[in-house]
């Protein structure tokens, strides 16, 4: 089975249920939630569509931190080869011994860089045109009042405030240097202070950076067709949110110009997600948001209904993260069963740079054990060996068709030891270590009673540190 496949299925099975958890309950409750609340819980299932992309990150520093930097002397231009590198690369993303589930992580690397360098791209070219064009306003009142808008929102980074002929809505962009391009429109006092309100509503929430987040989450998961209607209520729910929290602010009559000034600035040239906007032209869109501004104070909700929208969420968290790594194991087990059945054999795929043989000596009897160890699921170890000394785990039964997984590195590319399995008649099947660390998984034939037996072949004490998975 592997491990990232697997987490790749269950993460966004488990994101697209929690939207559609989301979609479902804001649509029996419609107007009885705060609309903040929706937004938080949007923001919190795309955590779930990001979790391979971090995993992914973890992957690439382990490359570049462990294989690099523990690397010295001949060995570096080994590993700096092409078709060496990409072995590790793949050797920590895929465990499975079926080639083709490696042919789906390389085609899904593909998507995920075309999709969010494409974007990206765009994204910088919008900036570009923008920037271009923009004139710095120096009008003192402006500035001034800009600084009190604020000043009210808690914000103490110096906002910078520019003029530009490419758009027909003003937009906020910039994380660490927050900018406010406003239309090259005659806009009165009152229509400017709105603005500000809005935009630095958005800046407050951090809105910027999570439209940035999903625009990698829409690399990372390019294949699931939901992630577009999970992205449009994304987008539109952090303009809502900002609409009802602005509104809380405002009288009636500068509500009045709230909502006059989304419909004057209507008509955009484009919409562009990457942007805070303050306006578009969805003409069913601009009449929720106007109902939110115009009656957002006065809409009755109690307790109970948010109340019950959270406690769902929450109690849903669990339980769909629990049935979509179970569904993603099942149809990954089959995926690859199939596979075997179509080859009629037991192929096994040999990672690269390890060799499996049968060790015909019988193990030490003073080999030192691993406490509580060796259970079905992930163990993590951690010891130091004596040289020419060795450890050995408990047995555990794992049954045919099975694998044990071992991962476990030294503290140097120069340490040299070897990891066995042995059954219950004392057989065993070994592999040496390279560069310092063993990746491999033993596949089982035959249901026995199995321990897992780490010796140290160097001339030094040994310290390693790493996983063994047991039944995976």
């Amino acid at each position: 089975m592997n491990d990232f496949l697997i987490l790749l299925g269950a993460t966004t099975l488990s994101g697209s249920f929690l939207f559609g958890i989301i979609a479902l309950l804001n649509h029996v409750l419609f107007d009885c939630v705060p609309l903040k609340k929706v937004y938080f819980f949007l923001k919190l299932s795309m955590f779930y569509f990001l979790l391979p992309g971090l995993m992914l990150l973890t992957t690439v520093f382990r490359i570049y931190h462990y294989e690099i930097l523990n690397t010295n002397g001949p060995d570096i231009k080994h590993l700096f080869r092409i078709t060496r590198f990409n072995n590790i690369a793949l050797e920590r993303l895929s465990d499975t011994n079926v080639p083709f589930v490696r042919t789906i992580i390389v085609v899904w690397l593909i998507g995920v860089f075309i999709v969010v360098i494409v974007k990206n791209l765009h994204r910088g070219y919008a900036l570009y045109k923008l920037r271009k064009g923009c004139v710095p306003i120096e009008d003192k009142k402006i500035l001034q009042l800009v600084t009190e808008v604020a000043s009210q929102h808690g914000i103490k980074r110096r906002i910078f405030l520019y003029r530009s002929s490419y758009l027909v809505s003003p937009c906020l962009t910039g994380i660490t240097r927050p900018w406010i391009i406003m239309p090259d429109i005659e806009l009165s006092y009152e229509e400017m202070k709105v603005i500000f309100l809005h935009e630095l509503v958005h800046y407050k929430n951090y809105d910027i950076i999570f439209r940035f987040l999903m625009s990698i989450v829409q690399g990372i998961n390019w294949f699931n067709p939901l992630i577009a209607l999970y992205s449009d209520m994304f987008y539109s729910y952090g303009e809502l949110a900002c609409d009802e929290e602005v509104s809380e602010l405002l009288n009636r009559e500068n509500k009045s110009i709230y909502a006059h000034l989304l419909i004057k600035l209507s008509e955009q040239l484009e919409r562009d997600s990457y942007f805070t906007t303050f306006s578009n032209d969805s003409e069913q869109f601009l009449k929720r948001r106007i109902l939110i501004i115009m009656k957002g104070n006065s809409i009755r909700r109690t307790a109970l209904p948010s109340i019950l929208f959270s406690t769902v969420i929450l109690v849903c968290c669990p339980l769909v993260s629990w049935a979509s790594t179970w569904g993603a194991a099942q149809m990954c087990n089959e995926m690859i069963g199939e596979a075997r059945r179509r080859e009629g054999t037991e192929y096994e795929y040999v990672p690269y740079g390890f060799i499996e043989y049968e060790d015909m000596t019988e193990l030490q009897e003073d080999s030192g054990f691993l406490q509580n160890f060796l259970m079905r699921g992930a163990n993590s170890i951690e010891e130091t060996i004596p040289a020419k000394s060795s450890v050995l785990t408990n047995q555990c039964s794992v049954d045919s068709g099975k694998g044990i997984k071992v991962f476990i590195s030294g503290d140097r590319a120069t340490d040299t030891f070897k990891v066995s399995i042995s059954d219950s008649s004392g057989k065993r099947r070994s592999v040496n270590s390279k560069n310092g660390s063993v990746d491999y998984t033993f596949k089982i034939s035959s249901f026995d009673t199995y321990a897992v037996y780490i010796e140290n072949t160097g001339n030094s004490e040994l310290h390693v540190l790493g996983s063994i998975y047991v039944n995976y």
